[in-house]
This record gives structure tokens, C-alpha cells and sequence, in this order.
């Protein structure tokens, strides 16, 4: 849900405005840039190899669709194909530096510190409230070709549901330390 949201722009809006942006930071800025990134798959190679496949099938397949989403968004708003890092003759297994990781952050003006979960949680339940307030406002646009049937218009309660299990669990859950990006 949010790779469409991040998408929903036209693919005009993009090419003369956000891509621009972008480049000018590095001309192979990438989301593989972002610490967080690669611990994602890291981590999903480890339960896979952990758990039998029937327990991992809904995780299995909401990769799956993360994917078909992510290509689908690429596809509408970069219809040649290529992403900044692939134009700039680098690959997405290719070793990312630390400056390459601080400027990722310094971008989108993250700020990494711990804080309690009660604050993590606080933070994430604020930006999916803006979020799915600005999808109620503004919508989402068509979805691009390719997009998984599951992901209508209909979906905000996919963002949302985080949001509300957190408010839910808060009563009960301690108060642990966690990574915050602001």
C-alpha cells in the first residue's frame, strides 16, 4: 500500500519533478540505500529457512505482491525502465557505502536514535494517520498495470491496520528500546 502511495503521482509529475530531485542528491540514489533495506531480505531467507512453507505462505505472498507492487509503481512512473542506480551503471547487489547510506537519510531527513516503544510506536501510528489521511483527502490515482488484485482503491485499511494494532497492544507492551527514524 505504500509503494502506491509513494507512486500515486503522474508519471509526468515524476520525470520533471521528484526524479530530478533525486538525481541531483546522487545520480544513482537508491532505496537500497536505506540501512533498513537489506535486513528485510536478510531476515526473510532466515524464517523461510526456518519454518516449513505451508506456516510462511501469507508472509511468502505478501513479499510476493511487495514486489509486483514495487515493479508496477517503477513501470508506471519510469516507463523506460531504468532506475537511477541501473543508469548509473551500478547494481543493486553492489556494496553500499556509508556516505551512501547518510545521504539516504539526509534526504529524507531521518534521524536515527533509541527510544523507548512506546515512542517508536507513537511515531509510526502519526505517519500512517497522515498518510491515510492524505489518501482519504487526495486518493491514489489508477492503479498501475501489473499492480496484485488485493491492492484496490478499497485497501486503506491495509495502512491502517498497523495503527490500530499498535493502540491496542500499548497497554500491554513494555517499554523496550528501538531504533527511531525521524
Amino acid at each position: 500500500m505504500l509503494f502506491l502511495y509513494t507512486g500515486s503521482c503522474s508519471p509526468e509529475l515524476y520525470a520533471a519533478v521528484v526524479r530530478p530531485r533525486i538525481s541531483a542528491a546522487h545520480p544513482a540514489f537508491s532505496g537500497a540505500w536505506a540501512r533498513d533495506y537489506a535486513a528485510v531480505p536478510a531476515a526473510l531467507r532466515v524464517v523461510r529457512g526456518r519454518h516449513p512453507a505451508s506456516l510462511l505462505a501469507p508472509l511468502t505472498s505478501a513479499a510476493r505482491d511487495n514486489q509486483r507492487v514495487h515493479m508496477a509503481v517503477a513501470g508506471k512512473l519510469v516507463p523506460n525502465g531504468a532506475s537511477l542506480l541501473q543508469q548509473a551503471g551500478r547494481h543493486p547487489a553492489d556494496i553500499i557505502s556509508a556516505a551512501e547510506h547518510d545521504l539516504y537519510d539526509a534526504y529524507f531527513g531521518v534521524h536515527r536514535r533509541l527510544v523507548c516503544s512506546l515512542g517508536y510506536e507513537a511515531q509510526l501510528v502519526r505517519r500512517l494517520a497522515q498518510c491515510a489521511s492524505d489518501i482519504t483527502v487526495h486518493g491514489l490515482g489508477p492503479n498501475p498495470d501489473g499492480c496484485p488484485e488485493r491492492f484496490t482503491h478499497d485497501a486503506l485499511p491495509l495502512l491502517t491496520a498497523p495503527a490500530e494494532y499498535l493502540a491496542a497492544q500499548q497497554a500491554t507492551t513494555p517499554l523496550l528500546r528501538k531504533e527511531l527514524t525521524t
